[in-house]
């Protein structure tokens, strides 16, 4: 009786479940037509000035393009002017370099070998 009981009730939910999964493809079908009309106006716009949005992208893309190239070779003679200059100032005076890097290699192995409590 109680197999009868549980086959019943299975055959209940999957009733149940199949009507769900019915109201939800009328309710997919609702929504679609209902986007369809309402939107139909954006929809159009968007396509048709399809080709205004590519060409108003393109530019940005080459105006960005341009614009990071610009910096890049900035950057680069910024660099090379500090690179130039330190090495001209490690020529005139080498040894005190030389003990500021040792000091720091120094103060860097003290704190990396120091044992944490």
């Amino acid at each position: 009786m109680a197999g009868t009981q549980r086959n019943q009730s299975n055959e209940k939910i999957e009733e149940a479940l199949n009507l769900l999964a019915e109201a939800a493809r009328k309710k997919k079908q609702d929504l679609r037509s209902l986007v369809g009309e309402k939107y139909s106006d954006l929809k159009d716009a968007l396509f048709d000035g399809r080709s205004g949005l590519s060409g108003a992208f393109s530019d940005t893309v080459h105006h960005v393009a341009d614009s990071a190239r610009q910096y890049s070779e900035m950057g680069q003679e910024q660099v090379r002017d500090v690179a130039s200059r330190v090495d001209k100032n490690v020529h005139a005076s080498p040894w005190s370099y030389l003990g500021s890097v040792a000091l720091g290699a120094l103060i860097l192995g003290y704190l990396l070998g120091r044992k944490s409590d």
